[in-house]
This record gives structure tokens, C-alpha cells and sequence, in this order.
């Protein structure tokens, strides 16, 4: 269950991401969280093929934004306020 910092540097970007991740992990929850990205899971190269398409689509389309106070709680602040707030202070 670890998050890669990398993960957090391209959501900052507001760019589609393309993510190849385990279905059950904190990254692919994040993703489907965050809204507008593709997530390709398992070793199935047929889809991962139809991802790549997918994210390929998504890059040529108008870009919507995802929720920026969801982008925000996962900012290093955020993340230290609700541990701050998880400790009673």
C-alpha cells in the first residue's frame, strides 16, 4: 500500500494519466478517485492495448479538470492537516 511521490507530481499536472497498476492498490484507488484517467490492471496485453487507445483519446478531448479540494488533500499540507486533525490537534 504505498503510493509512488511520483504519482502525486503528475496528478499536479491536471494531464490524463496512463497507469499500470495492481486493481486493488491506493494508486488505482487514487486514479478512479481523481476521475479522467485510464488504469490498466493485470498482464493482459489485449488490454493493455485498448488502455493505450483509451489514454491516447483522452489526450486529444477537451480536458476536464478534476476536483481540485480532492487534488489539494493530497498535497503534502493536506496530508499533514488530517494527520494533525487524526491526532486531536
Amino acid at each position: 500500500d504505498q503510493v509512488p511521490n511520483k504519482l502525486y507530481e503528475y496528478l499536479g499536472t491536471r494531464a490524463p494519466i496512463l497507469a499500470f497498476a495492481d486493481d486493488t492498490g491506493e494508486t488505482a484507488a487514487m486514479l478512479r478517485e481523481a476521475g479522467g484517467h485510464t488504469l490498466v490492471t493485470g498482464e493482459d496485453i489485449d488490454a493493455a492495448a485498448r488502455g493505450i487507445e483509451q489514454a491516447l483519446g483522452l489526450a486529444a478531448e477537451p480536458r476536464v479538470l478534476p476536483d481540485e479540494s480532492r487534488l489539494r488533500a493530497w498535497t503534502t499540507e493536506g496530508q499533514m492537516q488530517h494527520l494533525l486533525t487524526a491526532l486531536g490537534g
